[in-house]
């Protein structure tokens, strides 16, 4: 897969804290895609739900538009920028997993390269 964002160092998944959160907003998890040492700079708001057909997949972020006055979805991202964005976020869980045996709620990781690292109580910025 030819890669689009070279200068990404690691990301941020954010687990949400409560089972009722999850039963509530339906995302599970969000990412965040970071370049450079810190934690600001990146693309975020990568959403991990429960699709229609019970799968769990990444959702992309979306602004609301209205057109011909109703109110429509537009993705931020699209084609194969997409395909890459999920791909760094499903890379990410599967780190996470392998690393620290599970994902649990009320966590965030910080997944690189080399390890997944649990930094809930650490400062994230």
């Amino acid at each position: 897969m030819p890669m689009i964002l070279r200068g990404i160092t690691h990301v941020i998944i954010e687990t949400a804290h409560t089972k009722e959160d999850v039963a509530k907003k339906g995302v599970y998890a969000v990412a965040s895609l970071c370049f450079g040492p810190g934690d600001t700079d990146c693309i975020s708001q990568l959403e991990y739900v429960q699709a229609s057909n019970k799968r769990m997949v990444w959702r992309m972020p979306a602004v609301s538009r209205e057109r011909d006055g109703k109110p429509v979805n537009l993705l931020v991202f699209n084609g194969g920028l997409i395909d890459e964005l999920s791909q760094w976020a499903i890379r990410a869980m599967a780190r996470i997993k392998t690393d620290l045996g599970k994902v649990s709620l009320a966590h965030i990781y910080r997944v690189t390269a080399n390890e997944a690292k649990d930094v809930t109580g650490e400062v994230v910025a």
